[in-house]
């Protein structure tokens, strides 16, 4: 039986290859390096592709456990890129993109205003924090036997590390993003949707498929931070995003 390699999360893990096997027609693919086509592909799996990009954490993870809560024996292994948790949890409206907190010129008035009114009078930090904790704590007790690698988007789900099964690497993927970038405040901003294959240029596609491949192939469950040296990272001040200087010229 062909096993799978699943990749769940927001838009950190929603670009493959063309000519992936697993990965649908919606799917963001490309014509370069991505680390999810790389990885399937060093081990000949096909891929369970959850990504989504500007999605909530609940919104990927209900679409894959619909489709595979009674089919895990066919999951080699999963790939978690954790997103931030103010996003809105919902996975009702599939078309609805506007789920963080932000809008999309490109959407709709109504959804505007959903997004908003949501934010507004709707959203509860607390309780997105608990939500949060709960589902790493659930991820520990559904997938302690099966090999899954932990990918944290921003800072802000960081400290919860502890709480998760597996191989998990603390240095957030945005800062490896921007380490790329160097230029102005508003240059390396725009920088963050501009179609780089979830968020990485294609040599740091490669570097991450090589760790998550490192990891699986010598699987030691624990935090570690990501070999930052490893990746190409011009701009030196990355690591201060969002709480400092994180651009290199004004």
């Amino acid at each position: 039986m062909k096993k799978y390699i699943a990749f769940v999360g927001d838009s950190y893990c929603a670009t493959y290859e063309w000519n992936t096997p697993g990965v649908q027609m919606h799917q963001h693919r490309v014509n370069f390096p991505a680390y999810p086509s790389i990885t399937a592909r060093h081990y000949q799996y096909n891929v369970a592709p959850y990504g989504f990009g500007g999605r909530s954490r609940w919104y990927s993870w209900s679409k894959f456990c619909k489709e595979w809560e009674h089919k895990l024996d066919q999951i080699a292994a999963i790939v978690f890129a954790h997103t931030q948790n103010t996003r809105i949890n919902s996975a009702i409206i599939p078309e609805f993109p506007l789920m963080a907190n932000h809008a999309d010129k490109l959407s709709t008035t109504d959804m505007i205003k959903a997004n908003q009114d949501y934010f507004k009078y709707i959203h509860d930090h607390d309780f997105q924090e608990w939500a949060q904790e709960s589902y790493f704590k659930m991820l520990k007790e559904k997938f302690n036997n099966i090999q899954t690698i932990h990918l944290h988007c921003f800072p802000y789900t960081v400290p919860l590390s502890h709480l998760l099964p597996g191989v998990v690497f603390t240095t957030p993927l945005i800062h490896i993003s921007i380490g790329e970038i160097r230029g102005s405040k508003e240059k390396i901003v725009e920088s963050l949707n501009d179609g780089r294959a979830n968020h990485l240029n294609s040599y740091n596609n490669q570097v991450l498929a090589d760790i998550i491949i490192q990891s699986l192939d010598n699987y030691q469950p624990g935090q570690y931070e990501l070999p930052v040296e490893k990746f190409e990272q011009p701009n030196p001040n990355a690591a201060k995003w969002s709480n400092g200087k994180f651009w290199t010229k004004t």
